[in-house]
């Protein structure tokens, strides 16, 4: 049964672990009898802190996760036609997940262009791993950054198989390898038996999956 999380066992219990243990009853009887007591044990507690007891929480040593993928000051707009992106300023952590929202032809697609390299911004920087890949006077092609990008539209091509997709994009794999290595992929995402299947005979479902698997083959960082 659902219990509202501020009901009053919550705050019994967060007062027998203030106060040493007492059980919910005596700490009330206690706090009637003395109101002043719940005042002079907080004193003690912050007493014994500063004498070498145990520091709070926030005391404790921070850390910080190392951006991964670092924008500043983005610019972008298709020729002749206003700013799609203005000023955009990013920054994700290793491990982190990041969700980009916002209305339709809002600039999301292209941001996501811009940064696998399939765009030239305007202005602005583009960083992974603190390396800029993206800035004035640099542009580095799309196959030389460890993006992986999955298309709205899935883009596989159709005169190829559903493992000579994956294939595709483990250019710098040695040409022996890259078979038993897609079928990896393939398998990672339950799409092994399909690989010698052509895009056009996959459902919808299918195809993304194969996307993916494709996206994880250029081993994105």
């Amino acid at each position: 049964q659902f219990r509202y999380a501020g009901g009053p066992r919550l705050r019994a219990r967060i007062r027998r672990a203030a106060r040493g243990g007492l059980h919910g009853g005596a700490a009330d009887r206690a706090d009637r009898d003395d109101p002043g007591r719940p005042a002079r044990e907080a004193g003690r507690r912050r007493s014994r802190v500063g004498r070498g007891g145990r520091a709070p929480m926030n005391s404790l040593p921070q850390f910080e996760s190392p951006s991964v993928l670092e924008i500043e000051d983005l610019e972008f707009r298709y020729r002749g036609g206003p700013p799609v992106i203005s000023g955009c300023r990013l920054s994700v952590a290793a491990g982190e997940v990041l969700c980009v929202l916002g209305c339709s032809g809002g600039g999301k697609t292209t941001l996501l262009r811009l940064i696998a390299g399939l765009e030239r911004s305007q202005g602005g920087s583009i960083r992974i791993d603190g390396e800029e890949i993206e800035g004035p006077g640099v542009h580095r092609a799309p196959e030389r950054r460890r993006v992986g990008m999955v298309f709205q539209d899935f883009a596989l091509f159709p005169n190829r198989s559903v493992l000579g997709n994956v294939m595709f994009a483990m250019g710098g794999t040695p040409r022996n390898r890259r078979a038993a290595l897609a079928a990896e992929h393939l398998d990672r995402v339950g799409m092994l038996e399909y690989g010698p299947r052509m895009p056009h005979t996959l459902s919808g479902g299918q195809q993304q999956r194969v996307a993916i698997a494709r996206a994880m083959a250029r081993k994105p960082r």
